[in-house]
């Protein structure tokens, strides 16, 4: 049986990653931190295997298991307030622990969830770049099987209140008046369940992998930011007004990202549930509970 090694097993993607490698007969390790929210897995967290790596050193996970692939979740956004270290920890020096651990005990594929933005927009955006800039390098010296997926836009049911998906669909949902750039810029937007099938296509496919590697998730259909907004709102019937043009563009504002799913498909995987689809099932999952 494969044994993987899963970071971020608590938060949005990752609750997903876990069950769906439960459901397909994995063996599972999860790494969290004692105070890790686990309502997302409360109701199969006990079929993998977990360690607090708050109160253990990271070593220890791997004299204790034998260990195939990490898929390595976790991550640091800045939105609560965090330092510039703090992000950095998380996206930087842990996952390099993470790696460092990996190539020490001969495991055999480390799978990271990188971006498909620059790394001059933020600071998340700058440590998650540095860290596959070193595992580059790692990989090149090592050998070890290191596979980058730069994540377009996923969204979904149950994503965080404070991306940017829900919080535009929970104010169109409000009726509020709703400020935005002028949102010409084009993302590629994939849903969640769509992002977890073509994990696990990478995850069955990592064997035929060597060194580095970069691979795109995406939906490889842009839309235009103003665009989206506008089908949020008329799919809700919604009065909100949008004003666009009403917030600045950030600093070097990334104008177009698309993924190149090619190598994807010749794995098998194509994604399944359109834009227009994705958005009504999210509406949906707001509609049944109470908007906060």
């Amino acid at each position: 049986m494969t044994t993987v090694l899963l970071t971020g097993a608590t938060g949005f993607f990752g609750s997903h990653i876990l069950e769906m490698l439960l459901k397909s007969n994995y063996s599972v390790i999860i790494l969290k931190r004692s105070f890790s929210d686990t309502k997302r897995i409360s109701t199969f967290i006990n079929g993998a295997k977990s360690y607090d790596v708050d109160k253990i050193p990271i070593e220890n996970v791997f004299v204790e298991n034998k260990i195939d692939i990490i898929v390595h979740t976790a991550t640091n956004y800045g939105r609560n307030g965090e330092s510039v270290s703090e992000i950095a920890k998380t996206n930087l020096l842990f996952p390099l622990e993470l790696l460092e651990s990996a190539v020490k005990n001969r495991v055999k594929t480390f799978i990271n969830t990188g971006t498909s933005l620059p790394d001059d927009l933020n600071y998340y955006e700058m440590s998650k770049k540095q860290f596959v800039s070193y595992a580059k390098k790692i990989a090149e010296e090592t050998g070890i099987n290191f596979i980058n997926v730069k994540m377009e836009h996923m969204y979904g049911p149950g994503e965080d209140s404070n991306r940017f998906m829900p919080s535009l669909i929970k104010k169109i949902m409000k009726n509020e008046k709703v400020d935005m750039t002028k949102g010409e810029q084009a993302r590629d937007f994939i849903y969640i369940e769509d992002a977890v099938e073509a994990y696990f296509a990478i995850i069955q496919n990592a064997g035929i992998f060597n060194g580095f590697k970069e691979i795109e998730v995406g939906s490889s259909i842009p839309i235009r930011i103003r665009d989206l907004a506008t089908i949020i709102k008329n799919m809700i019937g919604s009065k909100s007004t949008i004003n666009f043009g009403a917030i600045p563009y950030r600093k070097n504002e990334p104008m177009y990202t698309c993924a190149n799913i090619s190598p994807l498909k010749r794995m098998g995987w194509t994604p399944k549930i359109t834009l227009e689809n994705g958005i009504m099932r999210t509406i949906e999952y707001y509609k049944k509970g109470k908007i906060k």
